[in-house]
């Protein structure tokens, strides 16, 4: 009769430790949440305020474009791993104005049994985590 308990318990424990280390459940946000609104007419201080510092900076002419990174990840047993990415783009006129805001789904992932050797942070990598801004100039066309 005890052997009949000790397998399955010895079979659960080994479930999960292949399944990363017995992470229950983690879920991850990183980066400026979409959930933060800006509207055209706002001012560079505003977005600022609203969204902090932007992950890369275009130059267009006398026009600016910030873009603000943001990933959201879910972690359930380590048995399954979702992530999903949505940018924020702001476009900034010469004054100082906001034209134009919009939010960008970059894309979505799911991985079925993640196992212990991968980042802590998954389904997001570190190095995602650890970004430095990207500051870009576009040419203009003549």
């Amino acid at each position: 009769m005890k052997v009949r308990l000790v397998a399955p318990a010895l079979l659960l424990v080994f479930a999960f430790a292949l399944t990363g280390c017995g992470v229950i459940y983690s879920k991850q946000h990183y980066g400026s949440p979409g959930t933060r609104s800006i509207s055209a007419d706002a001012t560079k201080a505003d977005v600022f305020a609203n969204l902090g510092q932007p992950n890369a900076i275009y130059r267009h002419g006398e026009d600016e474009v910030f873009v603000y990174k943001y990933a959201e990840g879910e972690n359930i047993l380590g048995l399954v791993s979702k992530i999903r990415r949505e940018d924020t783009v702001v476009i900034m006129d010469n004054t100082g104005a906001v034209r134009w805001v919009q939010k960008v789904p970059v894309g979505r992932g799911l991985t079925i049994l993640s196992g212990p050797a991968l980042d802590a942070t998954h389904p997001v990598r570190t190095s995602t985590l650890l970004f430095e801004p990207e500051n870009y100039s576009v040419s203009e066309e003549k």
